[in-house]
């Protein structure tokens, strides 16, 4: 931190900045994900997070076996939370945790022991009229029947006082700005609460206390969800009267399904009772204890419109500024021309302290007091403020008023300062024209760094660059280039190919954008084959869902790489519709008037139902355009009970064909009526060698197991191996 002169920017300087969101403080006690990186309790704890926002801030890391903390709130910078803890959930030993709002370091723990049960259970909240707090309890047995307790708790002490008793039990309080009482039941009725110290009863083992007088104020159309399991907490704003529910709930109507089950923020009206949901939370987040951060009434209000940003983009000199309180936290008006103390906060260091103990403030010296002053509805603005560059640094600032030395809640942003490494490149989108073989890649431009930093623009630009042959070859297309699209002539053979993007500054370079893969490039040479050997062959053909049935992952009807038998796989559609799935090969170099073997396997599972298989040619990739057909068979064939399988117990056809002008494309397509499912294995595709007549079928023929024999897919017996794919034993080999 570098001694600097306070400056007062023009207003434009900063950015224009959103209202000021509220910002919560409450205990996650359950989430539905997990973090690899914090480990298994990493959802437990102290978060903060803004009203409408769902990003979580962790300030604690707790243990989870202690299950939850039963009701928190936050009264004069401290919080105050009930803790069912540790070796047994149903006979807990309640505690009473203090901690400090700042840091969330717990302060001090205040234990209740086994013997006395009345504790609270439920919710905590502040009496902002005698700074107080207090809490719902039940009865030592845990009988909610009788109802139950509202009991005080010393805000220093932590000591504990029955008060009143609850004609009917409740799981949420709170308390307005006035002192007045508020409880919610499980049935989602809201109540106000009085008790005098005239109307006493009284009960065995307790003495005589008030009997609280609860009326109904509505019903919030919302009930709670098994409230032994999770608490539900209220929290008053008292800057805007308005009262938040954490909850979790059942609406109106619900039949009480853990589907139906509502977790999140809710407003009360607090003059029907309505409840209007505000905020969901995610993956089930429950919130156990709800508050705001609270410092007093008579505080001054939160600072408005806080900011922090560079003097200029990457820049480590750091300009601050905010809107002074007009009004304290209740809403009080400040007298005209009130004047306030800035203390900035660099990294948890007061600026104004560490100056003035260092002597730097006062008068002839660099810094004055006035440079640190404001008045009521001013807009301060200051700095720079000097840091080191290529980290993390928080900054905030609160106001203290001089007239009365109250002071504001700290408002702070934690920002990245020097120039930051850019983000990958999003929205990677790959266009392909077929028809002169060209792809256009466009993504977005990246405007921010990892770190949510400034990065530099004048600097940035991108690399492209082209990964063909399922990924294996990469070649640069673009270096070097500002604009966010680059143009691709491709004259590779067709392959599975994508496309790369990363932005490079100087000197920082983000990680690589992807596009999606597309089979893309020039028509293949002929022999053409696939023993889909590794997930790169099945990557080489083009799979249609012509008819649209396919929801999720394994089960969607269409085809797949089956990495275990080493084929291509088309799952069953599992309600018996028919099947319309398309295997598609690259576009391949077939000559109009010449005539081409396509070799191939095919098997089922059940064996029990035939398949139906059709072999279409075309000049495009797509099923109305491969509608010459030229193969169509029904057939029976189980799979084959070991592997590597012999000819005899799959389907082995060879198919000769004339190529017809412009077609490029084959394609197995799939039209089975019945439950099972297909696998189409080691084709070959070649030009004709002659010997056979157009569309006849030749099946291999079974080699002896006794015997090393050797024969190609037409059934010949080989002596001598050219280049090719032949089976030996029932093996498919390369050769």
């Amino acid at each position: 931190m570098k001694l600097t002169k306070i400056f007062v920017a023009s207003a434009a300087f900063f950015f224009a900045a959103a209202a000021s969101a509220q910002t919560f403080v409450g205990y996650m006690a359950y989430r539905s994900t997990w973090s690899d990186e914090t480990g298994v309790n990493s959802h437990y704890g102290w978060y903060t997070f803004d009203l409408g926002k769902n990003e979580f801030t962790q300030h604690t890391d707790d243990d989870y076996m202690i299950k939850a903390c039963k009701g928190g709130t936050c009264a004069e910078g401290h919080l105050y939370a009930m803790e069912a803890a540790t070796d047994s959930w149903l006979f807990p030993d309640p505690r009473l945790n203090i901690y400090n709002a700042e840091t969330y370091r717990l302060e001090k723990t205040v234990s209740y022991g086994r013997s006395d049960r009345d504790h609270a259970t439920k919710d905590f909240a502040l009496n902002p009229a005698d700074h107080n707090l207090y809490a719902i309890a039940q009865y030592r047995d845990g009988n909610t029947a009788d109802g139950g307790w509202i009991q005080h708790y010393d805000i220093e002490s932590g000591e504990m006082t029955r008060v009143a008793h609850l004609p009917a039990y409740q799981h949420a309080l709170a308390i307005d700005a006035d002192g007045h009482f508020y409880t919610l039941d499980e049935a989602g009725n809201f109540y106000s609460v009085t008790w005098s110290a005239s109307t006493t009863k009284n009960f065995q083992d307790y003495g005589t206390y008030p009997e609280a007088v609860m009326t109904k104020v509505g019903n919030t159309g919302l009930r709670m969800q098994n409230d032994l399991t999770y608490a539900n907490s209220l929290c008053f704003d008292y800057r805007t009267g308005h009262l938040y529910w954490a909850a979790s709930v059942y609406p109106e109507g619900a039949s009480g399904g853990t589907d139906e089950i509502v977790r999140g923020i809710y407003e009360i009206d607090m003059n029907d009772a309505h409840a209007t949901l505000v905020q969901e939370f995610p993956d089930n987040i429950v919130i156990t204890a709800l508050a705001l951060p609270y410092l007093g009434l008579d505080a001054p209000d939160d600072l408005q419109d806080f900011d922090v940003r560079p003097a200029q983009p990457g820049s480590e000199n750091i300009a601050m500024a905010f809107t002074t309180p007009s009004v304290n936290y209740g809403q009080t008006p400040y007298p005209a021309g009130t004047q306030f103390r800035v203390h900035p906060i660099l990294d948890g260091r007061d600026y104004y302290q560490v100056m003035l103990d260092a002597g730097y403030i006062g008068e002839g010296k660099a810094l004055s007091e006035a440079d640190f002053t404001t008045t009521a509805g001013q807009t301060w603005m200051g700095g720079p403020f000097r840091l080191s560059a290529n980290s993390y640094h928080t900054l905030g600032a609160y106001v203290e008023c001089l007239s009365d030395g109250r002071v504001s809640q700290t408002a702070e942003k934690r920002i990245w300062v020097g120039f930051d490494q850019p983000t990958v490149p999003a929205n990677i989108t790959l266009t392909y024209n077929r028809e002169r073989d060209e792809a256009d890649i466009t993504w977005d431009p990246v405007t921010t760094g990892i770190h949510g930093g400034d990065i530099d623009t004048k600097t940035l630009r991108y690399i492209v660059s082209r990964r063909s042959n399922n990924g294996a070859d990469e070649t640069d297309i673009a270096f070097g280039i500002t604009d966010c699209k680059a143009h691709d002539v491709i004259t590779t053979p067709m392959s599975y190919t994508r496309y790369g993007v990363i932005a490079i500054t100087d000197p920082a370079m983000s990680d690589e954008g992807r596009s999606s893969y597309a089979v893309i490039g020039q028509p293949r040479e002929l022999p053409f084959m696939s023993s889909f050997s590794y997930l790169g062959e099945f990557h080489q053909f083009i799979t249609i869902d012509a008819n649209g049935d396919g929801w999720d992952e394994w089960e969607t009807p269409s085809w797949y790489f089956d990495e275990v038998y080493g084929a291509a796989f088309c799952y069953l559609n599992r309600y018996g519709e028919a099947q319309d799935d398309w295997l598609v090969t690259p576009a391949l170099q077939l000559e109009a008037g010449q005539q081409y073997d396509i070799i191939f396997q095919s098997y089922g599972y059940y064996g029990n139902v035939p398949l139906h298989l059709q072999i279409g040619v075309g000049p495009y990739a797509e099923a109305e355009s491969l509608s010459r057909t030229i193969y169509d068979n029904t057939y029976s064939v189980a799979m084959p009970q070991s592997f590597p399988y012999s000819p005899e117990d799959v389907l082995t056809e060879c198919v000769v064909f004339t190529a017809e002008e412009g077609e490029q494309y084959i394609g197995f397509h799939n039209i089975t009526e019945a439950f099972d499912h297909m696998s189409i294995d080691n084709i070959y595709i070649r030009p004709h060698e002659g010997g056979e007549e157009e569309g006849i079928r030749v099946p291999l023929v079974t080699p002896s197991a006794a015997s090393a024999q050797s024969f190609d897919l037409q059934g010949r017996r080989n002596a001598a191996f050219s280049k090719g794919l032949y089976i030996t034993n029932g093996k498919k080999t390369i050769r």
